[in-house]
């Protein structure tokens, strides 16, 4: 199977990529357990989180709920699974929640040579981690970043899966994003930082995300106190996004799709500036088995802005599978 690893661009390379990027396209993405824990959310579902050692890298992950198994990939890179919770516990009433900070990301291990980190060694790390916890098959829930280890997952163990969701992603880097006129100056000039250069530090990073956020994150100013409990829970990791840019140098799975055979759900905020619709189409297109949603009212986060629906919507889709 073809793989999307490749080696580090020179920084030629980098400053035409990341010209590219402003310019026209881009996102933004067996072992033992130790340390476990236990505890219970809001909802009353058992929650239970620690590291567990694959690919001989400790993965941090927290399960929650009961039923058909999700394990649930988050973007960036450089963020970990934080902005999902604890929005998405509440489906522990259909379906049995896993959630993991990648390799390098959040608190899992983090490498000594962030190179090793390619498409193909993060999605062998989540088949590994599907393993170590005694699952046969899952539905894959890739965000955004997370979409692109989603796809390159399926593309290489699509007989582990029982459904692929592609949240808020793309099958490549080449569609323009739609940035709004009422976007803020503070928020373009953050959004151009971080295709810019790398970053030198989590500070730097982690301000510099933020400040572009609200391009994301269309009604953030409407959700004050749980923005500032995700950002005061997650863990930045400058370095990982650095890395994930890289990759991202090749990344295109367009053309590839159709060998997706398995059942796959589609989910898109209608204002999602940089996840276009143009994007979404393509996918439904091209993949043999799969059902596109638009959400009217959200931007990247459906999830967090139209709650309800999005979890009826992955509970009937799961449902029927």
């Amino acid at each position: 199977m073809p793989s999307n690893d490749q080696q580090l661009p020179t920084n030629n390379a980098r400053r035409t990529f990341i010209k590219k990027s402003i310019a026209g396209a881009s996102l933004i993405t067996g072992g033992a357990a130790l340390n476990m824990g236990c505890s219970s959310d809001d909802s009353g579902s058992t929650v239970s989180e620690g590291l567990i050692t694959v690919n001989d890298a400790d993965l941090f992950h927290a399960r929650v709920g009961s039923g058909t198994p999700i394990l649930v990939m988050h973007g960036g890179l450089g963020l970990d699974h934080s902005y999902f919770r604890p929005g998405l516990d509440s489906w522990g009433s259909f379906a049995e929640l896993i959630y993991y900070d990648h390799h390098g990301n959040g608190r899992s291990a983090v490498p000594d040579d962030y190179s090793a980190l390619t498409f193909e060694s993060l999605a062998s790390d989540a088949d590994a981690l599907r393993a170590a916890l005694g699952m046969d098959k899952i539905v894959l829930m890739g965000h955004s970043y997370g979409g692109f280890l989603a796809m390159e997952y399926a593309l290489r163990y699509q007989e582990n899966l029982s459904g692929l969701i592609l949240a808020s992603t793309l099958p490549n880097v080449g569609y323009p994003p739609a940035i709004p006129e009422s976007a803020s100056a503070a928020s373009l000039a953050a959004l151009d930082s971080l295709f810019r250069e790398p970053f030198a530090d989590d500070d730097v990073w982690k301000a510099t995300w933020n400040q572009a956020l609200p391009l994301y994150w269309p009604t953030i100013d409407n959700y004050p106190e749980l923005s500032a409990d995700i950002d005061a829970r997650t863990t930045y990791r400058s370095a990982a996004w650095n890395r994930g840019f890289e990759m991202l140098a090749t990344y295109n799975v367009s053309g590839r799709l159709g060998e997706i055979n398995v059942p796959t759900l589609i989910l898109s905020g209608r204002n999602d500036f940089i996840a276009v619709q143009e994007a979404q189409t393509d996918m439904d297109a091209e993949l043999p088995n799969s059902e596109l949603v638009f959400f009217e009212n959200s931007g990247h986060f459906p999830f967090i802005t139209e709650p309800d629906l999005y979890q009826q919507t992955v509970s009937d889709w799961v449902a029927a599978l």
